[in-house]
């Protein structure tokens, strides 16, 4: 079970700090390895798994005692690009887990949305500083221009003045 979804390397630099494995947890907590091997395998504790590799980290650890970070495997997706098939899994598991966040991920699709029909080979995301333009398939080149809202505030300008 997903219990947290971090998303960037701002996120993860923040968080994933003093990583351990489960001998080194089960010593920091002050529990046996078998309670904490219970506790994951339970998704009553929040760690991370590379592989077959668990692990923890001490800044998760400390919030979670604290009752500030959820129970459960704890994932990373750097950027939308990265995002493969399981992560698309784990991240309808979180929504399913956490609605308000899927509402602002559906808000979010509204907003980013194709310029043409479903078809198109043109689309756009808004970002906080502009506008990012794709243009392209999947089948064929894909180029990405980024506007910043300085030029798309001249080019309306410009529009309206004709």
């Amino acid at each position: 079970m997903i219990g947290a979804v971090l998303r960037g390397e701002e996120e993860a630099k923040k968080w994933f700090n003093g990583v351990m494995k489960q001998k080194e947890a089960a010593s920091y907590l002050g529990i046996s390895v078998y309670k904490i091997r219970k506790l994951r395998e339970e998704n009553k504790i929040p760690y991370s798994q590379i592989f077959k590799n668990i692990y923890f980290h001490k800044t998760i650890l400390d919030a979670w005692k604290m009752n500030k970070f959820p129970n459960g495997r704890v994932e990373l997706v750097l950027d939308d690009e990265s995002i493969n098939f399981a992560h698309e899994k784990a991240l309808k598991e979180h929504y399913k887990r956490y609605p308000e966040l899927a509402k602002e991920k559906e808000a979010l699709n509204k907003k980013n949305k194709p310029l043409l029909n479903n078809d198109s080979e043109i689309d756009y995301q808004v970002k906080n500083n502009g506008v990012e333009l794709v243009i392209g398939s999947n089948h064929a080149i894909k180029t990405s221009i980024f506007l910043s809202n300085k030029a798309i505030i001249e080019m309306y300008n410009d529009i309206n003045k004709n």
